[in-house]
């Protein structure tokens, strides 16, 4: 099993408050996880707050931007793999995207990783694109992983589809890594046909044991029946973090955390029913009782961890959570 950290390109106001990432953090933390044995480095992509998250906070969070940011961390890191978790493709134009990938896989020495989805908030390409209100975020998805998987495999390139079109694009220097891995994230039922087609791996965000026993049952049935060797794909589930002595202490520290405690209830309310599933669905707890849930979900054919939320409302404290996993917890599945 392997296990990737987040780096807060654009957790402000959902993960963490306002103010509280600077530059300097992305940095600091990319060489902390890559000099704590973490196996990969993931970061989150939105490129402006959604009203909801500016009623929460009377700070403006500040985003950067992911291929920027991931670009100079791979810079300063030698050994941890880059993951893009999750690029929003309707955002970008996929030949320009697929150009700063295969760039950022030949910088890096072949450690890029790209992860994919239709993105969380519609609301926040709206915003973007307002003259695109009616576009449908699916079918440009499925364009541009076309697109993608067509540009750093084919010499030269044409395409024609419903929102793209472009003629004899040639795209060198294409990939190190080949085939180029893609993870592929979303909710939607055509979630696993995507991965099938085009994807290396599968994102997951914070489900309970049973959840992703199913959902990995469905894309072991689906790789069955399209000839594709499971062993090969990487299953990844995306937690929050709470770590402590004693599960007490995991709680309160998860409770008491304003950005992934704001993250379930949108307030500092208290309320045990939330807080009954965020206890299901995520790491909180004591060294052994996390180990026992990760035994859970290995057995089921969990390949990866990421953890996305921290219970930490400054970088210090982020990094003492991600200690204490690296030596009480990651020791045990190695």
């Amino acid at each position: 099993m392997q296990f990737g950290i987040s780096i807060p390109t654009s957790r402000e106001g959902k993960g963490s408050k306002p103010g509280t990432v600077g530059p300097q953090d992305l940095i600091k933390l990319a060489k902390v996880a890559d000099n704590l044995g973490y196996d990969s480095a993931w970061a989150n992509d939105h490129l402006t707050p959604s009203k909801q998250i500016r009623a929460l906070h009377s700070d403006l969070p500040s985003y950067y931007e992911i291929i920027t940011s991931l670009t100079y961390c791979a810079a300063v890191t030698s050994r941890i793999r880059i993951i893009l978790g999750v690029a929003v493709l309707p955002f970008r134009n996929p030949v320009l995207l697929a150009k700063q990938i295969a760039t950022m896989d030949v910088l890096s020495g072949g450690r890029i990783t790209l992860g994919v989805g239709i993105g969380s908030d519609r609301e926040e390409f709206e915003m973007l694109y307002p003259r695109a209100k009616e576009a449908n975020r699916g079918i440009m998805l499925d364009e541009s992983l076309e697109i993608i998987h067509m540009l750093f495999s084919q010499p030269v390139s044409s395409y024609k589809g419903t929102y793209y079109e472009f003629n004899d694009v040639i795209l060198q220097p294409k990939p190190i890594q080949i085939p180029f891995p893609i993870y592929i994230t979303g909710r939607s039922a055509k979630t696993i046909e995507r991965v099938v087609k085009f994807g290396s791996g599968l994102m997951v965000f914070s489900p309970t044991v049973q959840q992703m026993k199913t959902k990995v049952g469905e894309l072991k049935s689906q790789f069955e029946i399209h000839g594709r060797d499971y062993s090969k794909i990487d299953t990844v589930v995306t937690t929050t973090l709470s770590i402590a002595k004693t599960k007490e202490e995991a709680i309160k520290a998860f409770q008491q955390s304003e950005g992934v405690w704001s993250s379930y209830t949108g307030n500092l309310a208290q309320s045990q029913s939330i807080l009954k599933n965020a206890l299901s669905q995520n790491l909180i707890g004591t060294p052994e009782e996390i180990s026992e849930r990760l035994f859970e979900l290995k057995t089921i054919g969990v390949s990866h961890i990421s953890i996305r939320g921290v219970a930490a409302d400054s970088t210090d404290e982020c990094i003492e959570q991600w200690d204490m996993f690296a030596s009480d917890v990651i020791p045990n599945f190695r």
